[in-house]
């Protein structure tokens, strides 16, 4: 069938927890994709199917996804690991029955790793309209791959982003550190929480205070129940799940975001992006591509990948805070690169130019 020329309909397909108070990245990103198409193209010319718990009823997936690809000038899939599996080649046998186009979204930084010597899969996904990753990194790894259709499109977020006049600054010990994520083992919790305890049992006084927020995951709940009840209230608490949407107004104030993630294959991490929206510096782990994403000594400070000694040592420099509170202004200016309306412009620019990607 002949391709479609010009997009007018999109067809997404992705988890979006439909109807329930979720939010992990991949949940986050895929709805705000909606949101941006929809802001794009007109509400009624995107349409969505949400694949959550889709392996229930692989019949009905297939029938909806059908569906959606007889509407769809564009498909816009975002499966995370297990399903690109099952959803790139479905795409492929969509766009070449229904003529739509077929374009993956990628939430993180893991895909090129994940393809290697998947003859099968890496086939497939060459075959598609585009590939949207979200750092130059793994652009580059695809394309060493024999990959032409690929392109950077950041990890946008809908939030409020303050302004300069809003910043609260702390201004004297204990400095107030946050994590703001999902709460699991490979999110670095226990190093960030041990980082925080020796440093001020060294510094014999509580001279740094961490809040954590954010979903804990089942598997490491009782994990981090013991954690948290073997610390002092005064050095570390737990606040709970933030509201969505209000990360802004919820940070500000702290001293620094941490952000001591074990997982190397971060794309651009929604967290992070709330802390520049937030006007607020990261202290982060190395993961192989955080130097697109934070600017050493201008937007955060960054340590060894998995070393949470490096992270003390950090903690440690008597000079940290005053280099953190210099930095907000860079965060904010930062935030615009990933603030909604930048988003805005970029789909704009992908339906305007069919998600052609050698015309960006």
């Amino acid at each position: 069938m002949e391709m479609i020329r010009h997009i007018k309909r999109v067809g997404i397909i992705g988890h979006f927890a439909e109807g329930l108070d979720m939010a992990d990245g991949q949940i986050v990103k895929t709805r705000t994709v909606r949101e941006l198409l929809r802001d794009v193209c007109g509400n009624e010319n995107v349409r969505f199917v949400d694949t959550r718990g889709w392996q229930k009823h692989p019949f009905a997936l297939l029938r909806k996804c059908s569906e959606l690809a007889k509407f769809a000038d564009v498909l816009v899939m975002l499966p995370a690991h297990n399903g690109v599996k099952i959803f790139a080649p479905l795409l492929v046998f969509l766009r070449n029955r229904y003529g739509c186009k077929a374009v993956y979204s990628v939430v993180g930084g893991w895909l090129a790793e994940f393809i290697a010597g998947q003859s099968f899969l890496t086939k497939k996904l060459k075959s598609f309209d585009a590939i949207l990753v979200e750092s130059d990194r793994v652009k580059n790894l695809l394309i060493e791959q024999g990959f032409d259709n690929v392109l950077v499109v950041y990890n946008y977020k809908r939030l409020p982003l303050l302004e300069s006049s809003e910043l609260e600054r702390p201004s004297s010990e204990p400095w107030p550190l946050a994590v703001f994520s999902r709460i699991y083992e490979d999110k670095g919790i226990d190093d960030v929480v041990w980082a925080v305890r020796e440093a001020n049992g060294r510094l014999g006084r509580i001279a740094f205070k961490l809040d954590i927020y954010g979903n804990v995951l089942p598997e490491y709940k009782e994990h981090f129940d013991a954690l948290i009840a073997g610390c002092d209230i005064s050095e570390v608490a737990y606040k709970g799940v933030s509201p969505a949407g209000e990360s802004t107004s919820v940070l500000n104030g702290y001293l620094a975001l941490a952000f001591p993630t074990r997982c190397p294959g971060e794309g651009v991490p929604g967290t992070v992006v709330d802390a520049y929206c937030a006007g607020i510096p990261v202290i982060a782990s190395q993961w192989l591509s955080y130097a697109e994403m934070i600017t050493e000594g201008e937007t955060g400070v960054t340590y060894e990948f998995f070393n949470r000694d490096a992270l003390l040592d950090v903690l440690l420099n008597p000079d940290l805070p005053k280099q953190l509170l210099a930095m907000k202004e860079s965060c904010l200016r930062k935030g615009h690169d990933y603030a909604y309306e930048a988003g805005l412009r970029k789909f704009k620019h992908l339906v305007e130019s069919d998600f052609d990607v050698h015309n960006q």
